[in-house]
């Protein structure tokens, strides 16, 4: 039976219509005062690409080839290995496919990207003898990693009422306010580990640090820079956030994926607009990584 035959009552309305108004507010006045420090302004950057390195539809391809080879090949080999170590073992199996992507993805970065093309990832070069342009460098990434996690202030208000207000439109329309607060399933698997304590913790810390590590590199870094140099910083940012969205459908989230993916893909555009905005992967990193260490945070206190 569908669920459109569940009665939802006012109160459950008013609840998540109370949500929406808070996070909207939130949302609001953040952006308002983001607006007039101008941190939503592009000007500063060229307005074309040619001083960017080319990165060739070619070496995106491999890239999320490298991603699905790591998990069709690799990971079974890892459950082999955990299986031999013991039952004990099994509680890190997340931790072991973490850290093999992670290590995977940057292998493959390293040896297919050239210098130049690294370093226009991460907002600079590191390999150089001076030590005063080290430190710029040094500086100015870190700067856009804090930018990256102030943008939480924004992002995870604005993220958050679009949420509330499909989930409004979901129960409206006939479904459970259990069908549209379905839990994404990432977030269940990390659930079972909370009864180990160290499995849990090094998991979390895997999840805040080489997970948007990875994600940023292949969909900012390779994605996002392959797309702009076709169809320009915009159209670029929406069609990677489209695609980094439909990477995180599982049938098993039901109804529940139009606000998951919907959500994804609106902070898919401020780690996109972040990206362009620092000329740094660190930027995005430092959003993503606050987003999943606030959300990590509400999942163990609450």
């Amino acid at each position: 039976m569908h669920a459109a035959s569940t009665n939802v009552s006012l109160e459950q309305i008013g609840q998540f219509a109370q949500t929406f108004g808070v996070f909207a507010l939130f949302a609001l006045v953040s952006a308002r005062i983001a607006y007039r420090l101008k941190l939503f302004s592009l000007s500063h950057l060229p307005p074309r690409y040619a001083h960017l390195p080319y990165f060739s539809f070619a070496m995106t391809l491999g890239a999320f080839v490298a991603f699905f080879a790591i998990q069709f090949f690799l990971f079974p080999g890892v459950d082999k290995l955990i299986q031999f170590a013991g039952e004990k073992a099994v509680r890190y199996k997340e931790v072991c496919y973490l850290l093999v992507i992670a290590a995977g993805m940057l292998a493959y970065a390293k040896l297919s990207l050239t210098s130049k093309q690294w370093a226009s990832l991460w907002g600079g070069s590191l390999e150089t003898d001076d030590i005063q342009s080290k430190r710029a460098t040094w500086k100015s990434n870190f700067r856009s990693a804090a930018i990256g996690s102030l943008s939480w202030l924004i992002a995870f208000p604005t993220v958050s009422a679009l949420a509330t207000g499909l989930a409004i439109i979901l129960v409206l329309c006939g479904y459970s306010p259990q069908e549209v607060e379905l839990e994404q399933v990432a977030i269940r698997q990390l659930k079972l580990a909370l009864e180990y304590p160290l499995s849990y913790f090094i998991t979390s810390l895997l999840i805040c640090t080489t997970v948007p590590l990875c994600e940023e590199l292949l969909f900012r870094g390779f994605l996002q820079t392959c797309l702009k140099q076709a169809l320009g910083r915009p159209t670029a940012i929406i069609c990677t956030s489209l695609l980094f969205s439909a990477f995180h459908y599982s049938a098993d989230q039901g109804i529940a994926n139009a606000i998951l993916l919907t959500s994804l893909f609106a902070l898919s555009c401020f780690l996109g607009f972040l990206f362009e905005r620092q000329r740094s992967l660190w930027g995005s990193i430092g959003l993503h990584a606050t987003f999943n260490a606030m959300s990590i945070l509400a999942l163990t206190f609450t």
